[in-house]
């Protein structure tokens, strides 16, 4: 058993007064004392220390270990419990960017059993009122959600190892995100056929093979004219760009797969690569790209080219996944297998594709009633209908 003596010490004309745990190791037998300043400390990690020797998890070295070191275990361990292999093919690099850009710069240096929820609400709140060093700007709700999963999931994987017996993260509430109402994600064909109409040249072709194939947008700016056979009618989608690199889609990622495409997309993708320089249209050029050929971030095309055209048209401001939903509200809406729309799509679960079946209005069902070709034909003015007869 772990018991708890007052021990004080004097240096420097000053009497320090300290609470020792005493206990031995059951590993060595070896006798062991931890210091702390408050008897409150003391009979903390005393209990804690008990119940891990009668259960059979004490760990010599567990109050030592800090974050970052943890952290190191974890991806070695391919993130576990989830094999690296299970995972989203962007879900690695969305660890890693929490990681990189919120958790170890705060927690690193820190030991895991040192750290509180208290604190862990605090450096929330500092995350969404002030953001980090060096911009200092808040950051969204949904990334520091993001964060402390993240977070969470380090401190599961340090409990299953025994190295910290509570996860504090767990009692942290974490930001609520706003969810949009299914008719807030998507464009009807008509807003569609407005949008495309003001968009011109690499805004117009990105717009057009989203609405047309539910690519998502890091599929979009992967791809390379290699993946693109226009007489065969034909997109292989193969990777995504994304945290500004290109991660391939495993041969059993659900997100690795064919699109067939309308002879009029094929038309314009043909049209598209003759306006290339010549370097920019050999098999490994990137189909949409920089002047110089390079990747197009993502954030960047959403600021300065796709919300223009939206506010162009005079439409609402959505994101660009909603081109996704669009496309697939109008394949669910078009008598579309629900397994043809899966593979479409590339959705990872069949039942995130059935959801669009089960969440569609009348309304929903009859402005999506057209093709997705159908959307980019320009619509007749009514008004100019009606007075000419």
């Amino acid at each position: 058993m772990a018991n708890i003596t007052k021990v004080i010490r004097k240096g420097r004309g000053k009497t320090y007064e300290y609470h020792a745990v005493r206990f031995s190791d059951p590993g060595t037998g070896k006798e062991k004392l931890r210091y702390f300043r408050s008897h409150k400390d003391a009979a903390r990690v005393r209990t804690e220390i008990e119940n891990r020797v009668s259960a059979g998890t004490y760990s010599a070295d567990a109050h030592k270990v800090t974050v970052r070191e943890i952290a190191e275990r974890w991806r070695k361990a391919a993130y576990s419990p989830r094999r690296a292999d299970a995972l989203r093919s962007t879900t690695a690099a969305d660890y890693e960017t929490a990681l990189e850009k919120y958790i170890l710069p705060r927690w690193g240096a820190v030991r895991l059993a040192e750290i509180r929820a208290g604190t862990l609400e605090v450096w929330r709140n500092e995350l969404l009122e002030k953001g980090i060093a060096p911009e200092w700007k808040p950051i969204g709700a949904s990334t520091v959600r993001k964060a402390l999963l993240v977070l969470g999931i380090v401190f599961r994987f340090a409990m299953r190892d025994h190295v910290v017996a509570v996860n504090p993260v767990s009692f942290v509430k974490k930001p609520s995100v706003r969810t949009r109402k299914a008719s807030e994600e998507r464009l009807t064909p008509e807003q569609l056929a407005e949008l495309f109409a003001v968009a011109t040249d690499r805004t117009r072709i990105v717009i057009r093979i989203a609405a047309t194939t539910g690519m998502r947008e890091g599929e979009i700016f992967a791809l390379r004219w290699r993946d693109v056979d226009t007489k065969a009618r034909l997109i292989q989608v193969r990777r995504q760009y994304t945290h500004g690199e290109f991660v391939e889609h495993a041969k059993t990622d659900a997100g690795r797969r064919d699109i067939g495409i309308d002879a009029k997309l094929a038309a314009e993708l043909t049209a598209w690569k003759l306006q290339q320089k010549p370097e920019q249209r050999q098999a490994d050029s990137l189909v949409i790209a920089t002047a110089k050929g390079g990747p197009i971030s993502a954030s960047n095309f959403l600021s300065r080219e796709f919300r223009p055209a939206l506010v162009a048209a005079g439409l609402p401001r959505v994101n660009f996944h909603s081109l996704r939903h669009t496309a697939a509200t109008i394949l669910a809406s078009s008598s579309t297998p629900p397994g043809t729309v899966h593979r479409i799509l590339g959705h990872a679960n069949f039942a995130t594709t059935m959801k669009l079946y089960g969440g569609l209005t009348p309304e929903a069902l009859e402005s999506a009633a057209g093709t997705l070709v159908d959307a980019f034909e320009p619509r007749p003015d009514k008004s100019r209908i009606n007075g000419s007869t």
